[in-house]
């Protein structure tokens, strides 16, 4: 994570916080409509009224946001992202070192 990504007291800039939640909302509504088809088209499970792109969409959507709220303010109140990774031994092996 660079300089810029961070705010003063080393949380998780708005601007960026939005911009990952969007990526990862956009990739978990594109897997789970892919999987939800392929449940539905090939019969892999019983008839249930859960099992509905609108429910699935409206799920995935809460929760998507709602990580994206926890993993947000977690980072003000820790005053890092958690992801501060340094290259570690051979090999390209990474460890993760608190900041």
């Amino acid at each position: 994570m660079t300089d810029d990504e961070t705010d003063s007291d080393g949380g998780l800039e708005a601007v960026e916080l939005l911009k990952r939640g969007g990526v990862a909302l956009a990739l978990a509504l594109v897997m789970n409509w892919i999987v939800l088809y392929v449940v539905l088209e090939f019969g892999l499970a019983p008839p249930f009224e859960a099992l509905e792109f609108g429910s699935v969409t409206l799920f995935t959507v809460l929760g998507v946001v709602g990580a994206a709220v926890v993993y947000g303010a977690l980072t003000r109140l820790l005053g890092h992202s958690g992801r501060d990774v340094r290259q570690g031994g051979g090999g390209g092996s990474a460890a993760v070192v608190p900041a």
